[in-house]
């Protein structure tokens, strides 16, 4: 969802320190002058108001934006410059196709020096947030829905998830007025539909609370405005936070059996067993017997290993399950298991395989020493010499060393009267690349190997 897209934004921004771009004057007084930068934009004031992008995205117009993208690209300093560089990349590889395609058509639009990580970033905000009828109704569904459908449809019921997902969605909304006190009260009874009964009863008392005062004429909520929904709504997500963590902290959120999809998966030939292929490229004669016996033996397991199965909820055969019973059973055997919150899912797609470091590639190679699905289509190019790049995982993983390729220079931009010149984002990322891989494999504080893992993920494997 593009919520938890900004979400992760958000937390890269702020985490590299690449916050100075997206602090924005709110007033421009456009005044003339080759070097009125300081007073166009009031920079003397320690009081002058600042939009800070990442929160407010639709407080200030496009044309606003430009202007701010335009004297940043001339009088900003080298380090935030490349934090404006930086940012374009960043949302740029957290887009589909589709909504990349889109952006990128508006914004080669733009002239030389009005392009730039901001202006990019608010083209993106724009397009995915320009609220129209469709995306009120759409916005005001998912609050609906999960008044209706709970916690108990939310991943492992995480409620720190659906809380930033729904402050957003009613931050939206407040921001065109269009937020109702009927949004509050669906989001309180979506509380109410959660398999941990300390924290459900709280808020079905909170739920009765708000029917009483409506019914009894002891309450406003029909009169509210747009701004003293958001505040309840925001106020509800702090309480269900604080007492989600409460629970979490002494072990009382349950959650169900381990999912089949949150194990480790060592995907193999169902031909021949061989983890270095799958069966379509078994270079031997296909059983089809075989096959056929492995394929059910993985249904199996999921049937079994599947959370909400077994007996099913509410007379419907849960997640992972075919159940038709009426109770709400959870599991094969209805037992719950503590959520482990040091479990981490493996994505990176390097492993361990039969004692050697291999990488994934689901496009039919399997586990190999050469690429991961991301590569495979580099791979298929340029078999005899390609690698993958010297950020990757599988070099600080497997200890290999790797050959760094040579990188062609970055082409600088065309200089502008009264300006620095641009170096590209091939340049830095160019750059970047040669300083993590020079010292990855060589520092000992585990704080600075964690951040140059964090930045390999910034990169992109």
């Amino acid at each position: 969802m593009n919520l938890e897209v900004m979400k992760k934004f958000k937390e890269r921004v702020h985490q590299y320190d690449m916050r100075t771009p997206l602090q924005v004057p709110a007033i421009y007084p456009d005044i003339v002058g080759e070097d009125a930068w300081d007073d166009r934009w009031d920079a003397s004031n320690p009081y002058r108001e600042i939009v800070d992008l990442t929160l407010h995205w639709g407080k200030l117009p496009l044309e606003h934006i430009l202007k701010w993208q335009h004297d940043f690209n001339g009088y900003s300093s080298d380090v935030d410059h490349v934090s404006s560089i930086w940012i374009k990349d960043l949302f740029a590889s957290l887009m589909d196709t589709e909504l990349k395609r889109q952006v990128d058509e508006q914004y080669r639009k733009l002239d030389l020096y009005q392009q730039g990580g901001i202006s990019y970033f608010k083209i993106v905000v724009d397009t995915v947030f320009k609220m129209s009828s469709m995306t009120e109704e759409s916005l005001k569904s998912f609050i609906m829905d999960f008044g209706k459908n709970g916690l108990a449809k939310v991943p492992n019921e995480n409620v720190c998830l659906i809380t930033f997902q729904v402050d957003g969605v009613a931050e939206r909304l407040a921001d065109s007025s269009l937020l109702r006190s009927k949004s509050l009260t669906q989001y309180v009874e979506g509380f109410t539909y959660c398999s941990v009964p300390k924290f459900k009863m709280v808020f079905v008392n909170k739920s009765v609370e708000y029917t009483y005062q409506d019914a009894t004429g002891g309450s406003s909520l029909a009169s509210m405005s747009s701004a003293d929904v958001l505040l309840k709504i925001k106020e509800t997500s702090r309480a269900a936070v604080a007492i989600y963590d409460h629970l979490q902290l002494g072990k009382k959120w349950n959650l169900p059996e381990k999912h089949v999809n949150n194990a480790v998966i060592v995907p193999k030939c169902d031909n021949c067993g061989d983890p270095n292929h799958l069966s379509p490229k078994c270079p031997k004669p296909c059983d089809e017997e075989k096959c056929k016996k492995a394929r059910e033996s993985r249904a199996r397991a999921r049937d079994s290993e599947g959370g909400r199965g077994g007996q099913g909820r509410g007379g419907r055969g849960g997640r992972g399950g075919h159940g038709g019973g009426a109770g709400r059973g959870i599991g094969s055997e209805g037992q719950r298991a503590p959520w482990d919150s040091t479990a981490k899912s493996s994505n990176s797609g390097v492993m361990m395989v039969n004692g050697a470091w291999k990488m994934l590639c689901n496009k039919g190679c399997g586990w190999n020493e050469s690429h991961t699905t991301k590569y495979h289509d580099e791979h298929q190019q340029l078999a005899a010499t390609f690698k993958v790049p010297p950020h990757h995982p599988y070099w600080l993983l497997s200890g290999k060393p790797y050959t760094a390729a040579a990188v062609a220079a970055g082409v600088l931009s065309p200089s502008v009267a009264g300006a620095t010149q641009v170096p590209t984002s091939l340049s830095v990322l160019a750059s970047l690349t040669s300083v993590v891989d020079r010292h990855m494999t060589n520092v000992e504080s585990a704080e600075m190997s964690s951040f140059l893992g964090e930045l390999c993920n910034v990169l992109g494997n």
